[in-house]
């Protein structure tokens, strides 16, 4: 990332923790504070690039790049945005997709997916320009309904959270039927386990042993 962006991410996030602690949230004094802390300090746990090992002990390396967009639109009541952009394995495409981080209930936060309504930008050579990313809205993409995880923040400083009810997020990926998604997130380093299922309960992809330990290599 860029040093200026990198520089004015941060700035964005510690803007925003700071409105939502002191002056009840981005949007306006009038709103609740309390929920809105945790969704920045997420984000800014999310940020980044990094990279990961097979837990199974193949020969596979993940990589994954996690950048905000529409800085100038970040609202912690009505989501923080950030665009995602996975490698499964050498060679493999990219997998992209956009993330809208919001407040929950109970403290937690929800992190909504979405993807792009231009299949072109869904799977890639190499990540998408931010550029081009910047230009586009959420009419520009899809949510995937069934497929939100909350996170809870633990005492140990951890985001931990997972697809709920199981099944809920239908994905034909390589013969499944729905993927389930496990994730602890940390400052520095994200567990990251995504399994797909056919409706019989049959595991057809991802890890068995664990989810894949992604640790953070920029900001």
């Amino acid at each position: 990332m860029p040093r200026q962006r990198a520089i004015n991410v941060r700035a964005a996030l510690a803007a925003c923790t700071v409105c939502a602690v002191f002056a009840a949230g981005c949007a306006g004094a009038d709103r609740q504070a309390a929920p809105a802390a945790p969704t920045a300090r997420l984000a800014a746990y999310m940020s980044g690039g990094f990279v990961a090992d097979d837990p199974d002990g193949g020969d596979a390396r993940v990589r994954l790049r996690i950048e905000p967009v529409h800085l100038d639109r970040w609202d912690l009541h009505e989501g923080l945005r950030m665009f995602v952009a996975l490698q499964p394995e050498a060679d493999a495409p990219w997998l992209q997709a956009f993330y809208r981080v919001v407040p929950g209930a109970d403290g937690r936060v929800i992190v909504e997916s979405w993807r792009f309504r231009d299949d072109a930008l869904n799977a890639v050579g190499s990540p998408t320009p931010l550029s081009r990313i910047e230009r586009l809205s959420l009419d520009d993409m899809q949510r995937l309904e069934g497929c939100d995880i909350p996170f809870e923040l633990g005492a140990d400083g951890r985001f931990t959270g997972e697809h709920s009810p199981r099944g809920a997020c239908r994905n034909s990926y390589r013969g499944a039927d729905y993927v389930w998604a496990s994730k602890i997130i940390e400052p520095n380093t994200m567990v990251w386990w995504e399994r797909g299922y056919t409706d019989d309960g049959e595991a057809v992809w991802g890890p068995e042993s664990g989810g894949y330990v992604l640790e953070r290599r920029e900001r």
